[in-house]
């Protein structure tokens, strides 16, 4: 049993619709409580709860439903952002973490489908490098498709040299994955070996923009051919 203000919970947010003026964002963390007539009873006896952040374009809604039978939060969401099927395909490639960022970049592109080409012809080892630099370049000023291919792929290749750090990939079987580095380092003597955080590796590794600057090729040539 749910108590009844649980209930009328669960019917307020049932349909959240976004309004025909502009985007809003929803951040939302909901307890399932059981049944009981003391919050601090309530308070340790969560069934489950739901966080989630989501962005509702115009016209669009967002269903949380709750399943007593399964003790389960979920969330439906509808994005229109009407994307071809090529595009849809190219999301559905990267990793699931990515979705949101690569979803929004890619409304907002002059020319999408060239870079949905990239992201599906590309080999699966690079597919998250290549999304990551798509999904969180500044808005209108993604690099060219010929800078993010040989972004990745001389990343690569320069990890061959490097003889203390090698890229690896994970795979949680969720739809997530990604890359990260593991390096070792002299500790007490001893040689240890670390993971580094795979958000440092895509923001400060992989990521072609380094400063201010455009990531651009100079005298048809990139600054990743040296580092």
């Amino acid at each position: 049993m749910k108590t009844l203000s649980n209930i009328l919970i669960l019917i307020l947010l049932l349909g959240i619709i976004s309004p025909s003026i502009s985007s809003i964002y929803i951040s939302a963390h909901i307890p399932i409580y059981l049944d009981t007539d003391t919050y601090k009873y309530m308070q340790n006896n969560v069934i489950t709860s739901l966080c989630e952040e989501l962005e509702l374009e115009p016209q669009n809604y967002s269903i949380i439903r709750f399943s007593p039978d399964e003790k389960k939060v979920t969330i439906d969401h509808r994005m229109g952002y009407n994307f071809s099927e090529k595009i849809r395909d190219a999301i559905v490639r990267t990793p699931l973490w990515m979705h949101r960022a690569l979803a929004y970049q890619f409304k907002h592109m002059d020319n999408p489908e060239v870079y949905a080409d990239l992201i599906l012809k590309s080999d699966k080892r690079f597919t998250d490098e290549i999304a990551f630099s798509i999904a969180y370049s500044p808005l209108k000023e993604i690099p060219s498709v010929e800078v993010l291919e040989e972004n990745v792929e001389k990343l690569y290749e320069l990890d061959k040299y490097i003889q203390y750090a090698d890229v690896i990939d994970f795979d949680n079987h969720d739809g997530n994955y990604g890359s990260t580095i593991k390096y070792n380092i002299l500790a007490n003597k001893s040689i240890e070996t670390r993971i580094l955080p795979s958000e440092t590796y895509y923001w400060y590794i992989v990521h072609p923009k380094l400063l201010g600057e455009s990531a651009e090729k100079i005298y048809n040539s990139s600054w990743r051919s040296y580092l």
